[in-house]
């Protein structure tokens, strides 16, 4: 039933040319969530947390495939980079390299830091 719903939701939103805006919106939601909860995955106070990320891992995935398809390699790094711990937390390191590595692979021109975290992620799953 829910896909239904979904399936027709995003029937509407295409006929309305609300797409984009709304897929725009998900993803800003997206970089600040994990953002905001990237330093409260570790120690004693991170179960809720990581449950939390758990529970929207598709959900930023969306967001992140989104990203690399409008090559918006700054959105996509800062994601990745912010998600880099919980990946590794929850043993995804292969995917959560493979994320980084297509935003660092368009993002030349993304921000320093941004780049360098980054790249920090890459070097950091690699190794795990």
């Amino acid at each position: 039933m829910l896909e239904t719903i979904r399936e027709y939701g995003l029937e509407q939103l295409t006929e309305s040319g609300e797409v984009a805006a709304l897929r725009d919106a998900h993803l800003a939601w997206a970089v600040t969530f994990a953002e905001r909860t990237s330093p409260t995955v570790h120690g004693p106070g991170s179960a809720p947390w990581l449950r939390l990320l758990d529970v929207d891992h598709d959900n930023l995935r969306a967001a992140l495939a989104w990203a690399l398809e409008r090559k918006n390699a700054e959105a996509a790094l800062r994601l990745g980079g912010a998600l880099r711990d919980f990946w590794y937390l929850r043993g995804h390191n292969a995917e959560g390299r493979r994320w980084l590595e297509a935003g660092l692979a368009i993002g030349a021109d993304a921000p320093a830091a941004v780049r360098a975290r980054a790249l920090l992620g890459v070097g950091w799953l690699a190794n795990f």
